[in-house]
């Protein structure tokens, strides 16, 4: 009898083992806004034996999260921190939510970190341009790298926004929805997701506008011909500014002598290939592509981007791009 009652919790725990299961991530795509916001895409395949399913999200802290199985139904889930309980019979589910937990800023300089055990694909803001990375990319493209697994660390920084989106931005806004509230989960699956989106009130800006008028005189308008020769007179006074700016840098890099200069580099706390870098873009009058200087000096990619990002955290350099290169300028 006394052997009965040992052996039943034992034969209970061997049938209750399938009733909860524990899942890895198939694939994983992250779509990063500019504002620092990521949307996280995770696709999971899942045990039709078990009842609930585990599934690990990247952060706690989601918005706007949506679980739906192979054709799009929704399945039942329940939160729990940072993993997610899928409950029901489905062979895959879709999981999507945003967060703005993964992602931090220090300067210019934006990071994305996070932890996987698959490779991840990441989907970078338009421009952005990369400085450090964690690993070699398994793949890169035009707008997306994939990243292979581990400790992921993706740094970068956006560009200046032009005259352009800053007027645009004046009257619309962003074309990217991003989520404010928190979403309410349930364990029925159905979220209750708001969004706060600037479409409407773009929609609403763009009714109120009034068409202008395109004639070339008349009314209390200055004629075209005057606008154009207005127009001409700001193009060559931007350019002659621009010309006398980036001849007196030049002018002022060329006062320090070389001895100067060097004696300077070892004054500063850096090793032997960061004052290499540095001299070689001082000859070259304050200023040289990214891409000629990891050439000329024998520096790998990813050893230079690192380099780089320790010298601008230093104020010593100042990455730029300059249409489809980046430039590196002297800033001592």
């Amino acid at each position: 009898m006394r052997k009965t009652l040992l052996v039943f919790p034992f034969i209970l725990l061997i049938f209750m083992l399938p009733l909860v299961k524990a899942q890895e991530i198939n694939s994983l795509e992250l779509i990063v806004d500019p504002t620092g916001y990521v949307k996280v895409i995770e696709v999971v395949d899942l045990d039709n034996y078990s009842v609930v399913n585990v599934v690990p999200l990247l952060a706690k802290d989601v918005d706007a999260l949506i679980v739906v199985d192979g054709k799009g139904n929704p399945l039942p889930y329940n939160l729990n921190g940072s993993y997610l309980e899928i409950l029901g019979n489905s062979s895959m589910a879709n999981i999507t939510y945003y967060t703005a937990s993964l992602t931090s800023k220090m300067g210019e300089v934006w990071s994305l970190r996070f932890n996987s055990n698959v490779s991840a694909k990441i989907v970078l803001p338009e421009g952005a341009i990369i400085v450090d990375l964690s690993d070699i990319p398994l793949e890169i493209a035009k707008n997306y790298i994939v990243m292979p697994p581990g400790n992921v660390s993706v740094s970068y920084i956006l560009p200046p926004p032009s005259n352009t989106e800053t007027a645009t931005s004046s009257t619309s806004s962003s074309n990217l929805t991003v989520p404010t509230q928190r979403t309410s989960t349930t364990r029925s699956g159905n979220s209750s997701t708001a969004f706060t989106s600037s479409t409407s009130s773009s929609a609403s800006n763009t009714r109120a506008l009034k068409p202008v008028s395109t004639s070339t005189s008349g009314g209390n308008g200055l004629p075209l011909s005057a606008l154009v020769f207005l127009s001409i007179v700001i193009a060559l006074t931007g350019g002659l500014w621009y010309l006398k700016t980036k001849r007196r840098s030049s002018n002022e890099m060329q006062k320090v002598s070389r001895e100067e200069f060097e004696r300077k580099l070892e004054s500063l706390n850096l090793n032997d290939e960061e004052k290499r870098a540095l001299l070689y873009i001082y000859e070259r009058g304050g200023r040289a592509r990214q891409s000629d200087v990891r050439t000329d000096l024998g520096i790998p990619k990813t050893t230079a981007w690192r380099m780089f990002q320790r010298l601008e955290k230093q104020g010593l350099v100042r990455i730029y791009k300059k249409g489809r290169e980046n430039w590196v300028e002297l800033r001592f």
